[in-house]
């Protein structure tokens, strides 16, 4: 299993992370079969693409309470991996995968009145647009302990010809009335990022902690 924070490159080469920072988590799942040239596993992670923090006072049986509106556009994927690794056993595991599945958008708004925040109000605005994604990647870990690998990826995200762009939330075009309710106005198109980075850590779970796939 592998915990991963990734950053699906907002700009056109691999510098623009630092540039543009967005980050987020992934979590991937693979079994290891005795003898097999190819591991596979599921890979789902999510980042943020935009967003907005409002606080405002709404009315509350004729009280005046403050409100805060927390609204999230995420970039997400679950893709099928099937990967090989070099040298498995060593110290050093270069390792290369291809791999097919989802990616796209989903629009997240969480509202917390004061006053009951034992009770979380949460509004979820239609704002999902999910294409199939494809790509190949390369990779190295590098072994921390019995049961622990530090781990590098660098991956290229294919789409079919019209899925590299989705439709998101535009969130300079919303509105938010006295009592929280939201309504939305224009969306954006957004292409899909064609790189993908992630740095995190591989935990071997189960038999076979020393052959490192």
């Amino acid at each position: 299993m592998e915990f991963n924070l990734i950053s699906d490159v907002p700009g056109d080469n691999v510098a623009s992370v630092l540039d543009e920072p967005s980050y987020g988590f992934s979590l991937l799942w693979m079994k290891h079969t005795a003898g097999s040239l190819f591991d596979g596993g599921i890979d789902v992670g999510f980042q943020p693409l935009s967003g907005l923090d409002t606080t405002f006072t709404v009315d509350v049986g004729g009280e005046a309470r403050e409100a805060d509106l927390v609204l999230r556009n995420q970039l997400a994927h679950a893709h099928y991996v099937l990967r090989t690794t070099l040298f498995p056993t060593k110290k050093v595991q270069p390792y290369a995968e291809v791999f097919g599945g989802i990616r796209g958008a989903f629009l997240g708004t969480t509202l917390r009145i004061e006053g009951q925040s034992a009770r979380e109000i949460d509004t979820q605005i239609p704002g999902t647009d999910f294409n199939f994604s494809y790509g190949y990647a390369g990779g190295v870990r590098l072994q921390l302990g019995e049961r622990t690998c530090l781990n590098v990826r660098y991956a290229q995200m294919l789409h079919f010809e019209g899925d590299d762009a989705i439709e998101i939330i535009d969130m300079s075009d919303l509105v938010v009335d006295g009592d929280g309710n939201v309504t939305v106005g224009a969306t954006e198109t957004v292409e899909l990022p064609e790189i993908a980075v992630r740095v995190g850590l591989a935990i071997q779970l189960g038999k076979g902690a020393k052959d490192g796939r």
